[in-house]
């Protein structure tokens, strides 16, 4: 995910705090750092387990000022075959 700033970071760099609502849906770092006069930086996230889309917001907090934003984390799909393809690919594939 990327964080922009609105200029670059000054020589020591810039800590932006990240905090995610709902952390078991959506875990995001404690922190970024964004190196001297760089404008922007990002991170990985980690996705968790849902039964169903849930909306997370994410919010970077740089000094007193903070940006949101929703990100939607959808279930894993599972694909299911009707049982007489399953049996084609089993006849072909495991012949004895």
């Amino acid at each position: 995910m990327l964080v922009q700033l609105s200029a670059g970071a000054p020589s020591s760099g810039s800590t932006v705090t990240l905090k995610s609502s709902k952390t078991s849906a959506l875990a995001v770092p404690a922190s970024l750092t964004i190196g001297a006069g760089a404008s922007s930086g990002s991170f990985d996230y980690t996705s968790g387990t849902v039964s169903a889309a849930t909306a997370v917001t994410v919010t970077a907090t740089l000094g007193s000022s903070s940006a949101s934003t929703t990100v939607t984390v959808t279930p894993i799909s599972v694909l299911t075959l009707p049982s007489e393809v399953g049996e084609a690919i089993r006849r072909r594939c495991c012949r004895s």
